[in-house]
């Protein structure tokens, strides 16, 4: 969580995608295989699909290429975690 500044909402939201696929992307080069958040298959259309996925990754430096990387989705985290604050 973080608390949000109307003026910087932009810079706020990629810094805090940035962090959160940071945090749950896991790269296996030698499978050349991304596992990602089930976000993103739950949400694939609004991602651009497969490939959009992809974009994103690679755009935020967590694989390599798009061309031959399989993702596998992880089982979502339900868990609550209070007391998570971050300065965005």
């Amino acid at each position: 969580m973080a608390i949000y500044d109307w003026k910087r909402l932009d810079e706020q939201f990629a810094k805090g995608t940035s962090n959160y696929l940071k945090r749950t992307t896991e790269y296996d080069p030698k499978e050349k295989e991304a596992k990602v958040t089930t976000l993103f298959s739950w949400f694939r259309g609004d991602f651009g699909g497969t490939d959009g996925v992809k974009d994103i990754l690679k755009k935020e430096g967590l694989i390599p290429t798009t061309k031959g990387i399989d993702l596998d989705y992880k089982n979502y985290d339900w868990t609550l975690k209070l007391d998570n604050f971050v300065t965005l």
